[in-house]
């Protein structure tokens, strides 16, 4: 995950910027290496991205959830009470065998968090877009699950 120490650095968000958000490309290649990025959706990614703030928002994200100096110490209660609470209500996750490495690993191990029942779907080839990468495997387990 070294994407979300980097996103820390004061610099990242005018490197993101840089040369139209090209960063993008790359970052979505690296989650993805099999995925034949559409230009239609990286475009429409980097329309959001032009967006004033879009970037800092995202990039928020891990600053707050990395760096506890970022965080709003009024918020810690609540911070606390969401990381220990655990899903009650069955859930259905996917995970591609092309993510990033050591993704799969924390997806194996996530079913502590769901009390009622976890049902994990590995994708074998796909990256971290998996609903992009293989919507014809994706949607139709989607419509079984809250079929069950």
């Amino acid at each position: 995950m070294w994407h979300a120490y980097f996103f820390q650095m004061s610099f990242a968000d005018n490197l993101v910027a840089g040369n139209d958000y090209d960063f993008i490309v790359g970052w979505w290649r690296d989650a993805s290496p099999e995925y034949d990025l559409p230009a239609e959706v990286i475009e429409s990614v980097k329309a959001t991205f032009r967006q004033p703030g879009v970037v800092t928002a995202a990039f928020n994200y891990y600053r707050h959830t990395f760096n506890p100096a970022n965080r709003d110490p009024a918020l810690e209660h609540l911070r606390k009470q969401i990381a220990s609470a655990r899903i009650t209500v069955p859930a259905i996750a996917f995970h591609g065998t092309r993510d990033r490495p050591g993704r799969l690993e924390g997806f194996n191990r996530m079913d502590q968090y769901f009390s009622a029942g976890l049902e994990k779907v590995v994708l074998p080839g796909a990256g971290h877009f998996a609903h992009l990468e293989r919507p014809d495997q994706v949607n139709p387990k989607i419509v079984e699950f809250f079929k069950g």
